[in-house]
């Protein structure tokens, strides 16, 4: 697995950056290289253009301007990279009119072990002088971003998993063309476990790799997964 986009055949890219908030999306989107790409949209950005002081205050502003953003690059087959929390049905609405125009499409998602991290991210972000979420938004938005999850990835063409728990973030499993590959040098974080069982839930035609180092003691997940290799039938359909 690396974090180098791979050609997409002539066709325009759109790259979600998912995850809740504090997650680190835009960290995240330092990491990948995505030449030929100019467009990068990002709601609190441009908040924080409209009104440095008071960014909160231009969500609903930002939000519009995103939207206007997606809708010319779909219009002019522009790739683009847009953040999102993966939360409500419009993103999957978007996700899909941006495939259905032509788009190659790439989510990549990142997330943290549990709701009470991505709070106390936001405000260290906070304390340093960063933008203030809700805490009850961000943990409603840390359950529907998962509940979003297979729904977007049953659209994307490829599927990266990041971890950022801890100080460096992780790449722990793509999903490309029905192959499933997982990072098994060290325990997948449990959320990580969580997300990857549903890939193989709405999927038998999946094709698992990189499994053996993983420990039998993780029970249902191994069995999960199990069960989705035997099944397969080794074909893909986009």
């Amino acid at each position: 697995m690396q974090n180098q986009r791979p050609p997409s055949e002539g066709r325009p890219i759109a790259v979600f950056y998912a995850g809740t908030n504090g997650s680190g999306k835009s960290t995240l989107r330092g990491l990948y290289s995505d030449p030929g790409i100019h467009m990068h949209i990002d709601p609190d950005s441009i908040a924080r253009h409209l009104n440095p002081n008071h960014p909160r205050s231009m969500d609903v502003a930002a939000g519009k301007k995103a939207v206007e953003f997606f809708n010319l690059s779909i219009e002019n087959l522009e790739p683009f990279t847009m953040e999102t929390t993966l939360t409500g049905k419009s993103i999957i609405g978007r996700m899909q009119k941006a495939k259905g125009a032509g788009f190659t499409i790439e989510l990549r998602y990142i997330g943290l072990e549990s709701a009470d991290l991505n709070v106390e991210r936001v405000a260290n972000r906070v304390a340093k002088g960063g933008h203030y979420i809700d805490e009850k938004v961000i943990r409603r938005r840390y359950d529907e971003s998962r509940d979003n999850f297979t729904a977007a990835s049953k659209i994307a063409n490829r599927v990266a998993i990041w971890d950022n728990s801890s100080k460096v973030a992780k790449l722990c499993a793509t999903l490309e063309k029905g192959v499933l590959e997982i990072d098994d040098s060290q325990p997948l974080p449990n959320w990580v476990k969580v997300v990857v069982e549903s890939l193989c839930v709405y999927t038998l035609k999946i094709q698992i790799r990189n499994l053996k180092g993983l420990p039998l003691a993780l029970g249902s997940f191994t069995d999960s997964l199990a069960r989705a290799e035997i099944k397969s039938d080794n074909s893909y359909e986009p």
